[in-house]
């Protein structure tokens, strides 16, 4: 079925569960008269959409409930549409409350919400071969891979195996946003309030997705294929949260959010320096120490051993136009503001932290005397980058302003 014609049958069982949830034991004419306007148009949201996606509708200018029957009657000549008459009897009833003010027996029409999701439900069997009790609104969600993981999460469900519900779902949740780039930067299993207020602007309940998000499994891997998923144990991952009433409102909120994120437009997310730009230190003349600080160590009589002052340790030595590539850079000012000064004097070192030098362990933070080297920042070499930021010019480093 076209997605329209989906969105109104849907449309039309919401509204006939409506009737459904309001008994009354002894109704009054207003109470009747409210579900005869609500069954009618229950009946003719369904018809017009089954009509349209059989091709039958009627050629009128003006079409209402009635004008439906005879085109689809055309499927099969021999009989009538399956509560045509009884339609045709509430049509007139609800034309008589409509234009006239005139209100039936309360009595004779009390049961007139399960009668017409018996005609709507017959004919969504009969002409589309649906079954409305199984509709929901998992059938709008687009991609096969999500509306697998949530098929599976609903049949974990109905085993009561909810630790299931909650990895099918995160699963589902990372399939989808890797499918759309607009929302890359959110991951399964990950609350956030800054990705909560993101999806808002979609129309996303911000609480019910973070609460989603906490009940979820992290997930690893670079594709659907190798996905895995990681409970978080100390945190929420265990039993205490794995329960029906909490899986049923996650696959309820999943829903919500799959279907108002699936095609969310692309929204520009400001790229970080670090994802589009490494530094590099150049060496200005021969002989540019580079250092650690790394804290010694003494001993005590006995054996015992107790921290030493921190040293300094040159780890390498650079020639003129020798470089280093960094990850991150920080300016080490002075500690001290001399008599006569505002503040202290501009860094006179720059720390630094390796990323490419097989002789100095990743992540180790390293100095340099700024006046030595030349800061410079280059396009990181990706092609992914420059296909999405194109050629960007090599800059000049420019030390963060002071918080």
């Amino acid at each position: 079925m076209r997605p329209d014609v989906v969105e109104r049958l849907l449309l039309s069982k919401r509204m006939l569960a409506r009737l459904a949830s309001h008994p009354v034991s002894e109704p009054d004419k207003f109470f009747i008269a409210d579900q005869i306007l609500l069954s009618h148009d229950a009946a003719e949201i369904a018809l017009a959409a089954i009509a349209d996606q059989l091709s039958k509708l009627p050629f009128t200018e003006k079409q209402y409930l009635m004008s439906y029957f005879d085109p689809l009657r055309s499927l099969h000549p021999d009989r009538d549409v399956t509560g045509k008459s009884y339609l045709s009897q509430l049509n007139r009833v609800r034309n008589d409350i409509k234009h006239h003010g005139l209100f039936p027996d309360p009595r004779g029409w009390a049961r007139v919400g399960e009668n017409v999701q018996e005609c709507v439900f017959g004919w969504c069997r009969e002409y589309l071969g649906v079954a409305m009790e199984d509709l929901d609104e998992s059938v709008l969600v687009a991609s096969e891979q999500v509306k697998r993981r949530y098929d599976s999460a609903k049949e974990a469900l109905s085993n009561r195996a909810y630790k299931a519900v909650f990895e099918q779902l995160a699963l589902a949740l990372e399939s989808l946003i890797r499918e759309n780039l607009a929302l890359g930067s959110i991951q399964a299993g990950r609350a956030r309030p800054e990705d909560a207020i993101r999806l808002s602007g979609f129309g996303v309940h911000a609480n019910d997705f973070l609460a989603l998000q906490e009940f979820l499994p992290q997930v690893e891997g670079f594709s659907d294929a190798d996905f895995t998923v990681r409970w978080k144990q100390s945190e929420y991952g265990h039993p205490g949260n794995w329960n029906e009433h909490i899986a049923r409102f996650c696959l309820k909120t999943f829903l919500d959010v799959a279907l108002k994120i699936q095609h969310a437009p692309w929204v520009p997310v400001a790229a970080t320096f670090g994802m589009v730009y490494r530094y590099i230190l150049t060496a200005v003349r021969d002989g540019v120490e580079v250092w650690e600080m790394r804290q010694g160590s003494g001993s005590l009589s006995g054996g015992i051993r107790f921290p030493g002052a921190v040293n300094r340790v040159a780890v390498r030595t650079l020639a003129a136009g020798e470089t280093i590539e960094a990850s991150r850079i920080l300016p080490v000012k002075p500690l001290l503001v001399l008599d006569g000064q505002d503040e202290a004097p501009e860094p006179e070192i720059v720390k630094f932290v390796v990323s490419q030098i097989p002789a100095i362990m990743f992540g180790i933070e390293t100095y340099v005397a700024r006046k030595d080297v030349k800061i410079s920042c280059v396009p990181q070499k990706n092609d992914v980058i420059r296909a999405h930021f194109g050629e960007l010019p090599e800059i000049d480093w420019q030390p963060d302003p002071p918080e």
